[in-house]
């Protein structure tokens, strides 16, 4: 233990630095002190070395940002007046206990400290001082990052004595930007330093947060040791976007779907149909056909519910038989990296497509030349099927020639049938046939033209017709 003298020269010195301290001294309270231990940020040059953790008001660093790694530089100055054996009674060892939140702390270097015209005459880190060591221990439920070394041996001075402690640790995750200094529920960081001499300093950032101070040393404020972090971005609302599967009525000029949002977070998600997003591909071409908000009205979701957002599509009389339409619908939702879009996509029809042809017709005479046949589509696929008696090919020969003539539907071929699994439809057409004679052969056939049909040996029917007198 260092004799009683000098720590009575070093006490006297701080009374005449802080007036009116000397009872609290005395009483052996907290007091502020002439040099501390802190993290400095030297505004003169870059506010090296800690250019983060600060609150971010004018003429401070930006705090730090949540749960990351920092790496942090801790001052604890020389500030004896008198040797020890010696020489100068310098830090011989330094003890960090992490605040509460603040976790993975790793050991850096201990370092000499530098002020000449290269710092712009701040304090800031130099070489790593020579002897010193450090680890991480466990300590009444917090980490502690423990320094020690030796004492530097004349003719060395304080000057190459360690007087820069750096380590890294990994920043809490407030919800609102918090300043750790011990107060409002905080912790802060607490630094004890021992000389050689064996006079010990017990730092702390408030005196609202004392820690535990070790027997015999003296516990002072210093108020630079609070590190303020950033809120934490909130996490990015999980919404779900879901197309269920509807029918496009091609044999309507405009067709209603929906489209479902689920809110999966912890709290509500306010939007309205004018936040989603629709595009629609129909057989792989992007489409500009209308797509129109039943309601603009905003709904709010609330955790764990979904809401349903009603459309309609207005593609006209464009859609063709077994066109297949990829409806894509998202929700733009902001997060911390960015707004991203959460999609749902749905093809529709989604299955397999099959016509079956039965074709039919009138008899024929040497004296009965126009003949009037049938072509009846039979849907025996899975998904419902737009047709037009357009989608209908037909061809009549007669004793095996192709007929040239007109052959006249019924049926306006504009006019559209949307065909229902197992529902089937009739189309009739007529033809004028050239004079006939007995023992002619005519033969009436029809096909059903559509793109994506699973089995196309039955899309054809064939009748033949003999003529009789």
């Amino acid at each position: 233990m260092r004799p009683m003298f000098g720590m009575r020269a070093r006490r006297a010195r701080r009374i005449l630095a802080v007036s009116g301290m000397a009872a609290a001294l005395v009483a052996g309270t907290a007091v502020p002190a002439f040099a501390h231990a802190s993290f400095p940020a030297a505004t003169a040059f870059g506010f090296a070395p800690n250019t983060s953790g600060g609150t971010g008001a004018v003429g401070s660093t930006p705090p730090y940002a949540a749960a990351t790694a920092q790496t942090l530089y801790l001052r604890v100055p020389f500030e004896q007046t008198e040797p020890f054996n010696g020489s100068d009674d310098t830090t011989v060892d330094v003890q960090v206990i992490v605040p509460a939140g603040w976790t993975s702390p790793v050991c850096g270097a201990a370092k000499k400290q530098l002020n000449d015209v290269s710092t712009n005459s701040t304090n800031q880190p130099g070489a790593d001082a020579v002897g010193w060591t450090c680890e991480v221990l466990d300590v009444g439920g917090h980490k502690v990052v423990h320094w020690s070394g030796p004492q530097v041996v004349a003719p060395q001075t304080s000057n190459d004595s360690a007087q820069f402690f750096v380590f890294s640790v990994t920043t809490p995750s407030p919800t609102v930007q918090t300043t750790y200094n011990g107060t409002g529920g905080t912790e802060g960081f607490i630094v004890d330093q021992t000389y050689a001499s064996g006079e010990a300093e017990h730092w702390i950032p408030n005196a609202a947060f004392p820690g535990t101070p070790p027997t015999g040393s003296t516990t002072s404020v210093a108020s630079g040791l609070a590190r303020t972090v950033a809120a934490a971005p909130l996490p990015p609302p999980d919404i779900t976007v879901t197309v269920p599967t509807f029918v496009v009525r091609g044999d309507k000029d405009a067709t209603t779907f929906k489209v479902i949002v689920t809110n999966g977070s912890a709290s509500n998600f306010a939007m309205s149909s004018t936040d989603i997003d629709t595009t629609i591909d129909v057989e792989g071409v992007a489409v500009a056909d209308p797509i129109t908000p039943k309601s603009t009205a905003t709904k709010t979701l609330k955790p764990g519910k979904s809401g349903a957002f009603t459309f309609s599509w207005a593609h006209g009389d464009s859609l063709l038989a077994g066109d297949a339409a990829e409806v894509t619908s998202c929700v733009t939702v902001p997060t911390s990296g960015g707004p991203v879009a959460s999609c749902g996509t749905v093809t529709t029809p989604d299955g397999t497509l099959d016509l079956a042809v039965t074709t039919s017709a009138s008899t024929l005479t040497t004296k009965k030349t126009i003949v009037s046949f049938k072509s009846k589509i039979t849907n025996t696929g899975a998904v419902p099927v737009l047709l037009r008696s357009s989608n209908v090919d037909r061809t009549v020969e007669v004793d095996d020639v192709l007929y040239p003539g007109t052959i006249v539907s019924k049926t306006d071929p504009a006019k559209r049938k949307l065909l229902l699994p197992g529902k089937s439809v009739s189309y009739a057409f007529t033809s004028t046939l050239p004079t006939l004679i007995a023992g002619d052969d005519v033969h009436v056939q029809t096909c059903v033209d559509v793109h994506g049909d699973a089995t196309a040996g039955d899309n054809c029917s064939l009748v033949h017709l003999d003529i009789a007198k």
